[in-house]
């Protein structure tokens, strides 16, 4: 807690300066009382009081370390974090010794964001001036904020010395030591705190569960519950203190896309589900599979080429003479041990001559039906014992018959057949080749494609992080609301339902003053449940207002109300009031229905117009009054939102009228 011992006046409470035996403020001379305060707990009274005396004494002395260090705080109450840094910077070079000093500066720099919002410059700044703090006194309050500051560094995936305690060791040692008043309080009204292992460290040390609410930053699971617990508050204008007010937040909500944005964001985005790449494993067996298959069809097709359509030939060349042929056979009797006879030899002329017959003609029908497309020369190192073949495109000339000995011809068929032919030996070694081009291909792309969706879904979600973390707190938004159903006061531009409702009635607010009338009001957030809608969740309960505005005039009753159209909270369209309007004269009586928390105005037996007073528990978002004239914000002759009040006044009226009417 942060604590100050001062000295003050016991009749006024007013802080005297050091020394003093007079009070300033109501002259009371030795009548003082030491006293110790919490600056960031003052109330709106106190802070202009103790704020206008440290001022004084830094005028007074500026190198009064501990006014320094009480108007820092003072400042940091009121979350005018400059003056305070400012203030407290002073301080530390006045006096270095105080912890609680260093402790506060990291504090105010913070400025209510979340560690995430920090620069890396300045995570380095509290960093020291923490481990400052804890090396004069580690105190449990500034062993929570080392928590919240690394554990904030390590979801950024930030690195944190290795000499540092990491923050599971820093919450162990915060369990063993003194536990303060206010510690938590203090350093949730000035650190944003969105990661859930750091709510999760905090709810441990306050004792709380996982979904307990905290002051300022609830528990995801818990913001409708604290946002409907917190409606009984917000009449209760202004408590910045209490509430967590930023201002500059609240005059965001000016932008209709802001307060949009501030209700879609008030729950942390899913983390996206990033897009898997393709394997290349898969890649490879898929290739492999589809490799086999081709291979046996290529096969297959070149079987059906050759056997069904013979597409292709081969023959050696030049074609073995009569001679040669009958050289071979007698070549082969020799080897065999066997003696030719002159009959066996003519024989074998009769054969060799109708064998080279035949390959003659086969030649010849080759060279019609066929056409050549390579030859291969086949030679024999007779050193080595090794051949060798190689391969020439084309048709050979009669050069290279001469000069290479005998060559092997390849042919292709001519015609239809010549060509089906070819197309079988192709197509499967081409479409594969294609298929696997194909592949490899579209892997790159799938790869790329997933890098570029993962970054798209990657940046969409550290945007609406961004705009989570960043977003109007509940109360703000409430405060918003709350400004803009209630009169102009500046910080909202617009608003003031009384006068639009009035507008649209075409009555003066004059007149109704001048004859004594009233106007109630009252709105309220709604819950969507009650309008056929499922309603789970804090953006629906603060998504629409129902507004219910009542004038008692001296022979009339107006009543406008938007039971039908609920005004939308993120538009800046006016509300569309229903208007009934109601002579007194055609009023058999009034009901009270305290279940519904309604005025039923009776006319021949039927309810013809109600009044809301309430909405189930919720009190009006903003209340009129009539009796405190120093509060110009909610004082008003003719508007009231104290039921009571209106009803005894519409009663009285009514009864006016009806003693008129008879005379």
């Amino acid at each position: 807690m942060a604590e100050l011992k001062i000295t003050r006046c016991k009749v006024c409470t007013n802080p005297l300066k050091p020394g003093a035996t007079k009070c300033g403020k109501c002259g009371t001379e030795h009548s003082i009382e030491p006293a110790i305060v919490n600056p960031l707990r003052f109330t709106a009274e106190e802070v202009l009081m103790y704020r206008a005396a440290f001022e004084e004494q830094v005028q007074e002395n500026p190198n009064d370390s501990q006014a320094l260090f009480a108007a820092g705080l003072t400042y940091l109450g009121l979350k005018n974090y400059e003056l305070a840094d400012e203030a407290l910077q002073k301080a530390v070079k006045l006096h270095p010794e105080n912890p609680d000093v260093y402790y506060y500066c990291a504090l105010c720099f913070f400025r209510h964001r979340s560690v995430a919002n920090l620069s890396k410059e300045e995570m380095e700044r509290i960093e020291e001036w923490l481990q400052t703090a804890t090396q004069i006194q580690p105190k449990r309050k500034y062993i929570i904020l080392q928590i919240i500051l690394r554990q904030g560094m390590s979801s950024l995936g930030l690195n944190i010395d290795s000499y540092k305690e990491m923050p599971a060791e820093l919450l162990e040692k915060a369990r063993v030591t003194v536990q303060e008043e206010d510690e938590l309080f203090e350093i949730e009204q000035h650190v944003l705190i969105t990661d859930d292992t750091t709510l999760k460290f905090l709810d441990q040390l306050s004792g709380k569960t996982q979904n307990s609410p905290s002051n300022g930053n609830v528990h995801n699971d818990d913001i409708l519950s604290q946002a409907l617990a917190d409606i009984d508050d917000i009449c209760q204008y202004p408590t910045p203190r209490d509430r967590n007010i930023d201002y500059d937040r609240v005059e965001r909500l000016n932008d209709a896309n802001e307060r949009e944005d501030c209700l879609n964001a008030m729950y942390p985005p899913v983390e996206p589900e990033m897009v898997s790449h393709p394997s290349i494993m898969s890649l490879l067996w898929k290739n492999i599979k589809r490799t086999i298959l081709y291979a046996v069809l290529f096969v297959i097709a070149v079987l059906v080429a050759e056997l069904g359509f013979k597409a292709s030939h081969d023959y050696e060349y030049p074609v073995k003479t009569v001679e040669q042929r009958l050289e071979q056979r007698l070549e082969s009797d020799r080897q065999n041990g066997k003696n030719t006879l002159k009959s066996e030899i003519k024989e074998y002329k009769e054969w060799a001559a109708k064998e080279y017959e035949k390959d003659t003609a086969k030649i010849a029908k080759y060279a019609q039906n066929y056409t050549i497309y390579a030859w291969m020369t086949h030679t024999i190192d007779s050193i080595e014992d090794k051949g060798g073949t190689s391969f020439h495109l084309g048709a050979p000339t009669e050069e290279d018959k001469t000069n290479n000995g005998t060559i092997t011809i390849c042919m292709v068929r001519k015609g239809v057949k010549g060509i089906i032919g070819v197309i079988l030996w192709l197509l499967c070694p081409v479409v594969w080749l294609l298929l696997l081009l194909g592949s490899i291909i579209r892997f790159f792309i799938d790869w790329f494609n997933a890098e570029k969706e993962n970054a798209a879904r990657l940046a969409e979600y550290n945007r609406l992080l961004n705009i989570h973390q960043t977003r109007p707190t509940v109360n703000e938004y409430k405060l918003f609301c709350q400004l803009y159903v209630g009169p102009n006061v500046g910080v909202v531009p617009r608003g003031d339902m009384v006068a639009m409702a009035l507008k649209q009635a075409k009555i003066s607010e004059e007149d109704i003053a001048n004859g004594n009338g009233k106007i109630y009001f009252f709105a309220s957030f709604v819950d969507r449940d009650d309008y056929n809608q499922d309603s789970t969740r804090a953006d629906d309960v603060l998504h629409d207002i129902v507004i219910d505005i009542c004038i008692a005039m001296h022979d009339s009753i107006v009543c406008l109300n938007t039971k039908k159209h609920l005004w939308d909270t993120t538009t800046n369209q006016p509300p569309v009031f229903e208007q009934i309007d109601v002579m007194y004269s055609n009023i058999s009586g009034f009901r009270t229905d305290a279940e519904n928390k309604e005025l039923m105005i009776i006319s021949d037996g039927k309810v013809f117009a109600t009044v809301a007073y309430g909405w189930k528990e919720y009190p009006s978002l903003f209340q009129y009054q009539s009796t405190n004239p120093r509060d110009s914000l909610t004082y008003s002759r003719t508007r009231t939102s104290n039921f009571a009040e209106f009803k005894n006044s519409l009663l009285k009226m009514h009864t006016a009228y009806d003693k008129e009417c008879r005379k």
